[in-house]
């Protein structure tokens, strides 16, 4: 089971409260509002940026990663219905749900995957987080300025392959990827708006909600994703 179908339905504010409003197959619950105080301004909503705990109380609802947490606390599978390990443990090969999908009904890729892991390296991006992909090939030479982003030991073998080669074994990493600087970004939608993305009416996500309204020093506003 994954996260959010196992908890029932999480409300983050900015300030002040984040409302989820969900539709249940009960009638009592077809119109279920959480407010919740989330005690300061999130920095970004930005998977890559947003480093802050307000920030990622809301991340965690709105987006999803290759891994998740399960009822025990431990790693199961999220957008990644299964992986394999290399022998030598220096390359894992995800394979996506094929029922995975953004809040605007299209396919999360492996291409998605890509472009989120580049960005979140990418000098750039400026992500006090980087380091979390520091264990994958160039990783932290690419944060430093080294080299450049394309050439991350992350590659989509096809739409619902992901391949990632690492600079040496590491244990932690399959552990780390439920963390959501990991999580992936659209790649059709950040290109489109820019910076402007993270903006309500923009932001499309591929977790249990998408981002309704957000209104700075005041609310967050999500409701339920219907492709979740």
């Amino acid at each position: 089971m994954r996260f959010a179908r196992r908890f029932a339905p999480a409300a983050f504010a900015a300030i002040a409260t984040l409302s989820l409003l969900t539709a249940g197959a009960v009638p009592a619950l077809a119109d279920m509002v959480l407010n919740r105080g989330n005690q300061a301004e999130p920095t970004s909503l930005d998977p890559q940026k947003g480093t802050d705990v307000q920030s990622a109380r809301i991340g965690y609802d709105l987006f999803e990663g290759l891994l998740t947490f399960g009822p025990d606390g431990k790693t199961v599978p999220g957008v990644a219905e299964k992986w394999d390990i290399s022998a030598d443990g220096l390359t894992y090969t995800f394979t996506l749900r094929a029922d995975a999908k953004w809040s605007d009904g299209t396919a999360v890729t492996a291409d998605d995957f890509v472009f989120s892991w580049r960005r979140l390296v990418d000098p750039k991006t400026a992500s006090d987080y980087a380091y979390f992909l520091w264990p994958v090939k160039n990783g932290e030479a690419i944060s430093n300025g080294k080299m450049a982003p394309d050439t991350l030991g992350a590659v989509a073998v096809n739409p619902r392959t992901f391949k990632v080669t690492l600079e040496q074994p590491t244990g932690y990493f399959l552990s780390s990827l439920v963390h959501r600087m990991t999580y992936p970004v659209s790649k059709a939608n950040v290109e489109k708006f820019g910076p402007d993305f993270v903006k309500a009416g923009n932001l499309v996500s591929n977790g249990a909600y998408k981002l309704a309204e957000y209104m700075p020093q005041a609310y967050v506003k999500a409701v339920r994703n219907p492709f979740f």
